[in-house]
């Protein structure tokens, strides 16, 4: 549990420093590149990367949010037709969350793509 968590910490920090250049969806390369040198099983490499691009997302989006007001977030959440705009910082972690946990699932199966297998 504790590598899950100090991987997702990992991804959340490098995330931040290579998020602010680069396009949201580049997520997924740094899930990919984080749990490609720490090597976890299926699982743990999914909710590590899911974990950390959801715990980013969120942080980012909550900052933001807080920063202007909320006015944009009220605005998009008008412009959909949405109850709440918290439901728009919702859909945006649960963006990072399936993006982070897709790209720490593909390192995993990546490294058992080349690992050797045993005939016996």
């Amino acid at each position: 549990m504790m590598r899950i968590i100090f991987n997702a910490i990992i991804i959340s920090v490098a995330a931040n420093l290579i998020l602010e250049v680069m396009p949201w969806w580049v997520i997924i390369f740094i899930a990919f590149l984080v749990l490609m040198l720490f090597h976890l099983p299926a699982k743990s490499s999914f909710l590590s990367g899911a974990i950390g691009g959801g715990l980013y997302f969120l942080v980012s989006t909550l900052y933001t949010d807080i920063v202007n007001g909320s006015l944009l977030s009220q605005k998009i959440a008008i412009l959909f037709g949405l109850p709440s705009p918290y439901i728009i910082i919702l859909i945006s972690t649960l963006i990072g969350f399936i993006s982070g946990g897709l790209g720490g699932l593909l390192a995993n199966k990546f490294l058992q793509l080349f690992k050797p297998k045993h005939i016996t």
